[in-house]
């Protein structure tokens, strides 16, 4: 009785680290895909719009993708770039990229003497590299909420500061 158990949770244990294993799948063909549209496009300027960089990401999933379930869940789907980086680029061109990164590199300089909020600045910026936090409503709450903290330089009470 107990040895079944046992079999069905490892079973499930397997099944469910197959299962997030594969959002990695998804990263590694959206990237591959925007890739190819930044080959295909060359020096992007202008951009081609958040709607035209998701119409050339499905355009590339439909000749790119060899199973054709697969290939109709990215289509049907229409998954963004999983990179604010190259979202920012494809969409809106190298100068939008360039002052998002200008930012980033100011806040940086700023915040560089204090640990905890060069450590926020490099986890957020990190998760820049994994995902598009503005393509989504909460996501652009908490990316605001972190560039207030970083902008105002923020620091929590110490001993010191407390004056009788």
């Amino acid at each position: 009785m107990k040895k079944e158990g046992f079999v069905k949770s490892v079973l499930i244990t397997k099944t469910d680290f197959i299962k997030n294993s594969l959002t990695w799948d998804v990263r590694t063909v959206v990237w591959h895909c925007s890739n190819i549209v930044i080959k295909e496009k060359g020096l992007n300027l202008k951009g081609l719009g958040f709607a035209g960089t998701k119409d050339n990401l499905a355009n590339c999933y439909t000749t790119e993708i060899d199973n054709e379930v697969k290939r109709n869940t990215f289509v049907s789907e229409r998954y963004n770039t999983h990179n604010q980086f190259i979202d920012f680029y494809l969409s809106a061109g190298l100068f939008a990229i360039i002052l998002f990164t200008a930012f980033l590199i100011s806040l940086f300089i700023k915040n560089r003497k204090d640990f905890f909020l060069t450590a926020l600045l490099v986890v957020v910026t990190s998760y820049f590299l994994m995902e598009n936090v503005f393509h989504r409503q909460l996501g652009a709450y908490y990316a605001g909420f972190v560039f207030i903290i970083l902008l105002t330089q923020y620091h929590p009470l110490r001993n010191n500061d407390i004056k009788a």
